[in-house]
């Protein structure tokens, strides 16, 4: 059997997930380094499996300029269960 005819197995990766969108800038940011690190470790095509819950910022910055905590604490906190678990 030749190279492309043979099955691939699939590389097991557990799959991460990050709150993105505090600035697109950062989010992006961290995105390109953690994809570096995996690539870094593992080589080849490899990438990280990897989920963004991007949050609107001005929500965010309402709350800090309110100091509105556990508000902007909730939020991150609804947003993280909602979108990056899994059930």
């Amino acid at each position: 059997m030749s190279h492309a005819q043979q099955p691939h197995a699939v590389i097991p990766m557990k799959t991460i997930g990050i709150l993105g969108g505090m600035s697109s800038q950062a989010t992006a940011e961290y995105y390109r380094l953690i994809n570096a690190g995996i690539n870094q470790v593992r080589g080849g095509w490899n990438a990280a499996e990897l989920l963004i819950c991007s949050v609107n910022f001005a929500n965010i910055e309402a709350f800090v300029r309110r100091e509105q905590w556990d508000d902007a604490a909730n939020y991150l906190v609804d947003k993280a269960l909602k979108n990056l678990f899994i059930k």
